[in-house]
C-alpha cells in the first residue's frame, strides 16, 4: 500500500469526513486502519454498486486511475454512471506518491 494513504487519511480526518466510498479491492480496509476507525469505507465493486451508492448519502469516493491499479478499474463505470443518474461529479483532490506518480482520486458528488 501506499504512504500516500496517509495524505489521504489526514486530508479526509482534517474535512471532518467520517463515511467514504472506494472504488478498489483491498483499499476499504487500509483507510478503516490509517485512520484508526475514525473512517468507515465501503466497497464499490461492480457498475451495480456505483449506482447504488452514487444515490446513497454518502458523496466521497476514492479511486486509483488506471495507469496505477492492478485490478479492473471501476472508476469509468462510475463516471459513467453517474452521467446516467446526471449526477455532477467533481474531482476533489489527487494524492501523488513521493516520486510524483498520482495514487489517488478523491471525487465528490455535487
Amino acid at each position: 500500500m501506499s504512504p500516500a494513504i496517509y495524505d489521504l487519511t489526514e486530508y479526509l480526518l482534517k474535512e471532518k469526513t467520517t463515511n467514504i466510498i472506494v472504488g478498489s479491492w483491498g483499499l476499504h480496509n487500509v483507510m478503516e486502519i490509517s485512520s484508526g476507525g475514525r473512517i468507515h469505507a465501503f466497497r464499490c465493486q461492480y457498475a451495480n454498486d456505483c449506482k447504488a451508492l452514487l444515490q446513497g448519502k454518502i458523496n466521497l469516493f476514492v479511486f486509483y486511475p488506471k495507469e496505477v491499479s492492478s485490478c479492473e478499474n471501476i472508476l469509468d463505470d462510475f463516471i459513467l454512471t453517474a452521467k446516467q443518474l446526471n449526477i455532477n461529479l467533481v474531482e476533489k483532490k489527487r494524492f501523488y506518491e513521493k516520486d510524483g506518480t498520482l495514487i489517488y482520486i478523491l471525487m465528490n458528488v455535487i
